[in-house]
């Protein structure tokens, strides 16, 4: 009903069309092409390197811990793109205070206080797990953009099951399963494999 959809969603959304009673006719729909998963340059490790944390990934500052260290971190919530996405408040808030948590620093809400940090730190590189898509397409560019005139130089990283998973999410389930048996013995976690 209308008024649920306005009372549950605190009238960001306020439905006045009536129920359709015959089927609605849509513009025929087509998949955007397939885009292949570039390769990722390392993060060097010889100059001071800070690490950039989103709520996109929180556990970020654990496994590229493992790959090298960092001299500064701080959180980074762009809050008005989330606005902007008519997200609810709540769930901003939630989020952001997962960051806050997870970080358990300061956390940034713009690219000014990022321009700010950046300065503060004299950082040469800095890292950030590469998010992949939703309201990082725009936000994105605004941190690139932001880092490159601090002369400094922005590296992604990504997880290495999304290395492994990503070209074979193209055609359903099957031809992704097939990669499932080596993901597994990565996480050492074969007794999980079928027996033949």
């Amino acid at each position: 009903r209308a008024d649920n959809i306005r009372k549950y969603t605190q009238g960001r959304f306020d439905v006045s069309a009536s129920l359709a009673k015959e089927p609605v006719e849509f513009e025929p729909f087509s998949h955007p092409p397939l885009q292949t998963i570039s390769g990722l340059a390392p993060i060097p490790t010889d100059r001071k390197l800070g690490l950039i944390v989103t709520d996109e990934d929180l556990s970020s500052q654990e496994w590229l811990r493992e790959e090298t260290s960092f001299q500064a971190k701080v959180g980074f919530f762009p809050i008005e793109s989330y606005r902007s996405q008519n997200i609810s408040e709540s769930v901003i808030e939630f989020r952001r205070k997962a960051l806050l948590h997870h970080v358990g620093g300061e956390v940034l809400e713009n690219t000014e206080e990022l321009a700010e940090w950046l300065t503060q730190e004299e950082l040469d590189n800095v890292a950030l797990a590469e998010p992949t898509t939703g309201l990082w397409d725009t936000v994105r560019p605004e941190v690139e953009a932001v880092v490159k005139e601090h002369s400094t130089s922005l590296y992604y990283a990504r997880h290495w099951w999304d290395e492994m998973f990503f070209p074979r999410a193209t055609r359903g389930f099957f031809n992704f399963k097939k990669a499932i048996p080596k993901a597994l013995e990565k996480l050492r976690c074969t007794d999980l494999l079928p027996v033949n």
